[in-house]
């Protein structure tokens, strides 16, 4: 079996502004994994070590030695032999010898490593299971000899001490300890250790060796520090360049932690004073300290006036003053904020030298930022610009960067795809929410929250996507239509508006349902009117479920208030108000009713204000504080319940019924009650068949199992399994096969057998209700058992996951034993939290792909197909974005899932996500100045780039033919288990086509030149040699690439120098790129592009050509733009220098074969609207019918023999490829000259740079249509049909003949003009091409109507031959401007980058509950009820 290789995220792409000119770094949100602890190498502020621990669970380590270009884990090996105590919590580096470094757990252990992590010496040091490490601080006095280097350790029991380089330890001060900071001067005086132990005090000592080296500060008299009274935990810091200190004092009020006190003194020995805080002072987010992180910056003065005072909570925030005064990171869309939730800081350098302005790295929610200004004294927060260095202007702003490329550390808790569209993929992850992925390892986010479940369909209009997100938690419904920042959403509803949250794990039936366990959540609404204090009959925006009884709570701050409802109407209610609101205020309903009088414990006959929904057997929570309690409902009458009530409950008890059930929700967030109604327990598992959707089960969480056989129907009929089941079980997945077989796997094992003949397994299978135990072998020893999915096309084959590691489960169909086999060769080592099978091939070629989700490591894949092979090199290029390099042949002509409606997007082969062309853009700053840049300058502009700075590209080949250079990107990939070196990577172009050119096409050589004579096969090298006549040309000479493995992909890339074209020629290409070396030769014989792409994964091919931007108003020029690159409205920044041009566009249909061939060729234009008119010409073709009847698709045909328009005529032809000679179309030196008539260009408003007006006997020059030249007349302006009608923006001086946008480009076509039928699709039939020969087209686009700013709308240009597809290109056409980027929070009430954060976790299956819960309590999550 193959080796499990990661796909993703590495990077989660989420820019600021999505229509960005640059990549910047500053751009980018955070959506990685949560960063716990920093070290940086002292030496190099690029080698960076992170320790991640999110709350979702799991744990890792990571180092960069490129500035956060690509990161390496480095403890998976320790993981993957012990992965419960292998948890890391923090790092440190040695600061003199910096390849050795430590690191600390949550288990309580030390791990030293002299090789930056590659290799770790053995065992580590034990402080005890439950005594997780917080700090390390290395005393560089002792470090250059690291078996003797002195290590000092925070605990959760205290300070510990090593004198041997992390060996061993002694504890040298006992306590619970709550901070620990340290200073190692350089100038020879004391060192300075300050530990914060939690109700106890502040302790300092110089030399701490043992506990006797410790001073109690809170205890001595002198000191005023508050008493312990006053405060509980504390944050402790020292200024790097004094020994002055500071403590952040925390006390708990009504359960939750607020900073009570700041406290600064001149050093250990001095007077503390206390900082007078103003109100605005930060405060922890939660009960505990979760995100309560303090730190001084290392260029603070240690004078206690304009000390730099850093606070992370959900927000970032700085005092310049020494804490009297905060300012926040936020401001404008996001501010500087690059995430929520700040847990930790490093410096570089620490100390900086005297003037220097540190990098302060960041470490939160969204993973590791870095600024270079934050610590900036000087700089005004929030340092926010009109641009993040993303588009014109580049500045060095405080704007946190995002250090996280090339990671894959997301927070995971669950994973979906669909087989359908299975190289996309979607995780739900812990505070950086829905995260999109293809083909590549960077993702996309698109929407940020704590994610639990995620299930994913294809729909009519994009993926669609089920989730559950907060807070509070709700569940929706996205579609993703493939943009960046966040997708359309819907909030899943009830009948009558109710809202609801999800309970269980979500999946897909086969018709495109999602079914999910929920409970029903309690609506709200508003008033639009004020409400006055006393007795009120209100009317609120909504009525639904608001009862008599029901509690509503009313307004928010120090107006909120709840009352009790005493009447209703179909349109209003009654309460007794005791504070007045004003309108707009929110209502939100505590609960269903509450009780009419007092009721004492005992068995009681209860009056509530509504008897509505409470039937027998209902549960019904009494009471919202305490003393809270469940009970079950054991009679009605219409007025009253009877039940058993366990305490005493005062009149006006809030009473809420309790209900939880499956619901069916569709496409369009519709959900719809498909069973009974659990009360007070939920249906927490929830199983489909991959192929029946009338096939399901369900589990609820007092171990009930039901099953079905009419899922699909109003009301399915549920029957409980019961028979033969076993006692004290626990479930912990349900899964379906194809054969509609149903098993469950439980968390443990558990001996279904007898004392004499035990059956001891985990897995059963369900049929007819009764509970079947299957016998295992090799099960593994380990308790723990999670996910079980089963093979979509293998009987008998399952996977399950155990702890961390994935089994494959196989039947020999003998008997009913099974195998447990151990396929977890090449996983990290983390926890297996979702398991996902699907076959992405067809039923006759079966892929099968398994993968799992793993929370801080990311998304995994192995080929567990029954012809899976391993390959040692598995070179490849991907030929669109569904390609995922595993399947013969790749998704060609196949709908785009994110528009599977829109033609024009549909995915072709020839439309290669590996290769990528950047054009120099131009664009005036304010002022006029002119800059001209790649995307990748100045930040990224040393080469090779990264993979993730490849996959953040956009293709930006519409500048071609505006600019003299363009930087033409190569991606290689690698999915075999060896890593790849000495790669050779080469690429040619030919001019546009739509079927290409044959690669041994050359007239000198008889149209037999072997290419393929250029790849050496023993050296892997490829040696060009094309002739000078073939149609290939080469970008440049072969660059060589490597290592390559399956997490780090290369990129090749030539500053190519296009050729030099006349004016206004469109100038696109079509590229092939040949990937080739030793261990994997190209192995090609074929000369058909076309045909070979498809066939081998190391040939891509890019026929995709953005079109110059069009202006959104037709005729006009875009949003009023100046020249030079204006805004204007709906202009934006970055418009091209000279304003925008024609979309014109010359193409080639080559007969690729020596033979004759009979073609179609089609201009599809169904992705385009209406608005954009496309008008053709073409060179003198045959065809086996007369022309006229073999074009279909055209609304009008315009021209005469001899012309194009009126007034027109041809001078200088021109010369295609027609009939297989070798001359070349060079359209650029024929000219298009209309006659000299009496012009007048009034009212036309021509805005092209090309097209300018002469008139005679004059200099002038008429801006705005204001010409007045008695000779012009506006009923003789001359018409060009393919650009019609011509427009003229000025009058350019004396001359007779006035100028057509397209000059030049008609020489040798036939003088008749198509123009197309719109948004349809153009054939032409019957094209006769000879052997080796081709035909060619131009036409053009032009916007005859309003579109929207920004948008972007695709056709293809293609050729067929007996109804199979021989070729094609893609075109883009960008209508200019921004499509406006904003993101939008679901419910509208909370900032889109704000934490989400909850007292609890998302709803989450059985075996992440656990770890979640832990991880949590470890991080510091504690809160009161």
């Amino acid at each position: 079996m193959s080796k499990w290789g990661p796909i993703g995220p590495d990077c989660v792409f989420t820019p600021r502004d999505a229509n960005f000119l640059r990549l910047s770094r500053r751009n980018e949100l955070g959506r990685q994994g949560l960063v716990k602890s920093i070290a940086v190498d002292p030496t190099d502020s690029g080698t960076i070590y992170t320790a991640e621990a999110p709350t979702s669970g799991g744990n890792s380590a990571f180092r960069t030695t490129d500035n956060a270009e690509s990161w390496t884990p480095i403890v998976d090996s320790l993981q993957q032999t012990d992965p419960a105590n292998v948890n890391p919590s923090c790092v440190a580096v040695n600061p003199l010898v910096t390849s050795t470094i430590y690191l600390g757990t949550y288990s309580g252990r030390a791990y030293v490593s002299p090789s930056s992590g590659d290799t770790w010496n053995s065992p580590p040091f034990d402080f005890g299971s439950s005594n997780s490490v917080s700090k390390f601080f290395v005393d560089p006095r002792s470090a250059s000899n690291p078996s003797t280097t002195v290590i000092y350790a925070g605990c959760n029991n205290g300070v510990w001490r090593s004198s041997d380089g992390g060996t061993t330890f002694t504890q040298v001060l006992l306590g619970i300890l709550s901070d620990f900071a340290a200073r190692f001067p350089t100038d020879g005086t004391p060192a300075d250790f300050y530990a914060g132990i939690t109700d106890v005090g502040i302790f300092h000592a110089v030399d701490p060796t043992s506990a006797s080296s410790w001073t109690n500060l809170t205890t001595t008299p002198t000191s005023n520090l508050p008493t312990t009274a006053n405060f509980d935990n504390m944050r402790i810091d020292i200024c790097r360049l004094t020994p002055r200190p500071y403590v952040w004092f925390f006390n708990t009020v009504s359960n939750n932690e607020i900073t009570a006190s700041i406290y600064t003194a001149p050093n250990s020995t001095g007077s503390w004073t206390s900082i007078a805080i103003p109100t605005t002072v930060p405060q922890p987010a939660y009960a505990g300290l979760y995100d309560s992180s303090f730190v001084l910056a290392a260029n603070s003065p240690g004078d206690g006036s304009n000390d730099i005072l850093l606070f992370g909570s959900i927000d970032l925030s700085r005092s310049i003053d020494s804490g009297k005064t905060w300012t926040g990171l936020s401001g404008g869309a996001f501010g500087d904020e690059y995430h929520a939730d700040y847990h930790a800081f490093a410096f570089f350098p620490d100390p900086p030298p005297s003037g220097v302005v540190p990098l302060i790295y960041i470490g939160c929610d969204g993973g590791l930022g870095v600024s270079t200004r934050l610590v900036d004294p000087t700089t005004t927060l929030p340092d926010t610009v009109s641009e993040e260095n993303e588009q014109l202007q580049t500045s060095n702003t405080a704007v946190v960067q995002n250090y996280s490329h090339g990671k894959q550390s997301s927070a995971i808790y669950s994973y979906s795809s669909d087989p359908t569209i299975g190289a996309l993929g979607y995780i739900g992850c812990q505070d950086t929410g829905i995260n999109a992925g293809d083909s590549a390892l960077l993702w996309r986010g698109i929407q940020d929250s704590d994610v639990g479940q995620v299930a994913v369909k294809q729909g009519t209009d994009g993926v669609k996507i089920w989730t559950q997100l907060g807070s509070p938690f709700f569940m929706y419904v996205f579609t993703d239509q493939g943009g960046l920042g966040q997708a359309p959403w819907s909030l899943v509803t009830l009948p009558g508006g109710r809202l609801v949250s999800g309970v269980s794990n979500f999946i897909v039936d086969p018709n495109g349902n999602c079914l999910a366990g929920v409970q029903p959540t309690d609506p709200t609404t508003s008033v639009s009117a004020a409400i006055p204090v006393g007795n009120q009959v209100v009317t609120p925006n909504s009525m639904n479920f608001i009862e008599v009884g029901s509690l509503l709570n009313v307004d928010g701050g120090s107006n909120a208030e709840t009352v009790r409802v005493t009447a209703i109407s179909a349109t209003t209610f009654t309460a007794t108000f005791t504070i007045a609101h004003a309108a707009n205020t929110g209502i939100d309903r505590v609960s269903d009713t509450s009780i009419s009088a007092a009721v004492p414990a005992g068995t009681q006959t209860v009056q509530p204000g509504s008897m509505t929904n409470i039937i027998v057997g209902s549960n019904l929570s009494i009471d919202g504080g305490k003393p809270q309690e469940n009970i079950t409902v054991t009679a009605v009458t219409s007025t009253t319940f009877t039940a058993n009530v366990a305490n005493a409950h005062v009149a006006g008890a809030a009473v809420v019924v309790l209900t939880q059930f499956l619901t069916r929700v569709d496409q369009s967030a519709n959900a719809t009650v498909i069973s009974q109604n659990f009360g007070i327990n939920s249906v927490n598992i929830v199983a489909v068949s991959p192929t029946d959707a009338d096939i399901a089960a369900f589990g609820t969480s007092d171990e009930r199992l039901f099953t079905t056989s009419n899922a699909t129907a109003a009301s399915p009929t549920w029957t409980e399994a019961t028979t033969s089941k076993p006692g004290g079980l626990t479930m912990a997945s349900i899964a379906i096969d194809f054969r509609n077989n149903i098993f469950v796997l439980l968390g443990n094992t558990i001996n279904a057998g007898t004392v004499e003949f035990p059956n001891v397994t985990p897995l059963f299978s369900i049929l007819a209700g009764d509970w079947n135990p299957i016998p295992v072998n090799n099960l593994p020893a380990t308790s723990g058992f999670g996910k079980l999915v089963t093979d979509p096309v293998q009987p008998s084959t399952q996977y399950a996951g155990n702890g961390a590691r994935v089994y494959q489960l196989t039947s020999d169909g003998r008997t009913s034993v099974t195998t447990w086999t151990d396929i977890s060769n090449g996983l990290p080592g983390q926890w297996i939290y979702a398991l996902w099978a699907g076959n992405i091939g067809t039923a006759a070629i079966p892929k099968v792909l398994l993968r799992t989700a793993i929370p801080t490591r990311g998304v995994w894949e192995i080929d567990v197909s029954p012809s899976a092979t391993v390959s040692a090199l598995s070179l490849y290029m991907r030929d669109n974005f569904l390609d995922v390099g595993r399947l013969p042949t790749p998704p060609d002509g196949v709908p785009n899932p994110y528009a599977p409606s829109d033609a024009g997007r549909t995915v072709y082969h020839y439309q290669c996500a590996d290769i990528k062309i950047d054009a120099q853009q131009q664009g005036a700053l304010p002022g006029g100045a002119v800059v001209t840049f790649f995307q990748t300058d100045p930040e990224d502009s040393t080469l090779p780039l990264s993979h993730v700075l490849f996959d953040q590209l956009k293709d930006n080949s519409d500048n071609v033919p505006a600019a003299d250079q363009a930087h033409v990107h190569v991606q290689v990939r690698n999915r075999g288990i060896s890593i790849a070196k000495n790669v050779s990577v080469w690429v040619v172009f030919a001019n546009a086509g739509a079927g290409l050119p044959a690669l041994n096409l050359s007239a000198s050589s008889g149209n037999n030149f072997n290419f393929w004579s250029q790849f050496d096969g023993p050296s892997g090298k490829i040696l060009p040699a094309l002739p000078v006549d073939s149609p290939w040309k080469s970008i440049g000479s072969p660059l060589v690439l490597g290592p390559i493995d399956p997490a780090n992909p290369q990129v090749a890339t030539w500053t190519w120098t296009v050729p030099t074209l006349g004016s206004g020629d469109p100038g696109h290409y079509c590229l092939a790129a040949f990937v080739h070396c030793s261990g994997s030769p190209i192995n090609q014989t074929g000369f058909d592009v076309d045909v070979i792409t498809p066939a081998n994964k190391q040939i891509g091919q890019k026929n995709l050509h953005v079109g110059p931007p069009q202006p959104p108003v037709g005729g006009g020029a875009p949003g009023g733009g100046a020249p030079g690159g204006g805004p204007g409205t709906g202009g934006g920044p970055g418009a091209p220098v000279g304003g925008t041009r024609p979309m014109r566009e010359y193409i080639e249909f080559h007969n690729s074969t020596s033979s004759a061939r009979t073609s179609t060729l089609v201009y599809d234009l169904r992705g385009l609207p209406k608005e954009l008119r496309v008008s053709f010409v073409l060179a003198p073709i045959t065809t086996v019918n007369p022309l006229p009847g073999s074009i279909t698709g055209v609304v009008s045909t315009t021209g005469e023999p001899g012309t194009l328009g009126p007034g027109c005529h041809h001078k200088s032809p021109c010369h295609h490829h027609h009939k297989g000679t070798k001359d070349h179309c060079h359209h650029h030196d024929s000219h298009h000259y209309h006659k000299s008539t009496e012009d007048h260009c009034h009212d036309h408003d021509c805005r092209d740079e090309d097209c300018h007006h002469h008139h005679k006997g004059t200099k002038d020059h008429s801006h705005d249509h204001d010409c007045h030249h008695e000779d012009c007349h506006p009923d003789k302006l001359p018409t060009c049909h393919l650009c019609q009608p011509l427009k003229c923006k000025s009058c350019y001086g004396c001359h007779p003949k006035p100028k057509c946008p397209c000059e030049g480009f008609f020489s040798g076509f036939a003088p008749i003009v198509y123009t197309a039928n719109p948004s349809s699709s153009v054939s032409i039939t019957g094209v006769q091409i000879p052997p080796f020969g081709s035909v060619a087209s131009f036409f053009t686009v032009t916007n005859t109507g309003t579109l929207v700013a920004g948008t972007r709308y695709y056709f293809n240009v293609q050729q067929f031959v007996g109804g199979a597809l021989v070729g094609g290109s893609t075109y883009v056409v960008k209508i200019f401007g921004n499509l406006i980027n904003s993101i939008d929070n679901p419910r509208g009430d909370e900032e889109e980058d704000s934490d989400d954060e909850t007292d609890v976790a998302p709803p989450l299956p059985v075996w992440i509950q656990g770890r979640s819960a832990t991880a949590r309590q470890l991080l510091g999550w504690s809160k009161g009820p």
